[in-house]
């Protein structure tokens, strides 16, 4: 059941956050082959004092296959040469920390 939900009352960001999964309860950010994950897809916080963000990418039995430091400026995560399959998105800024799973599709 595929069922796109228009409400011109909520955020731009909530519409951006249903859309990038098939149900609304999915727990995966779902990119494709070659795309790169832009942060209105991602749920988190940003310490305003630090000018780098610091991106671990995992694969499903916990190995670092991608880490970077991003600048808070830039709209993106890096994600365009994974290959399909299933990681773990790890973000920090500071204090702040956080840990979302992610499906890459051909």
């Amino acid at each position: 059941m595929n069922k796109k939900l228009l409400f011109s009352s909520l955020p731009l960001a909530l519409v951006f956050i249903l859309q990038t999964s098939t149900y609304a309860h999915d727990p995966y950010i779902r990119i494709k082959k070659g795309e790169n994950l832009f942060f209105h897809k991602i749920n988190f916080k940003v310490d305003r004092t630090k000018p780098h963000i610091k991106v671990t990418i995992a694969n499903i039995l916990g190995q670092t296959v991608k880490e970077s430091k991003i600048l808070r400026s830039l709209s993106f995560v890096p994600t365009a040469s994974l290959q399909p399959g299933y990681y773990i998105l790890k973000i920090s800024s500071g204090a702040y920390t956080t840990t979302q799973r992610m499906v890459v599709t051909k």
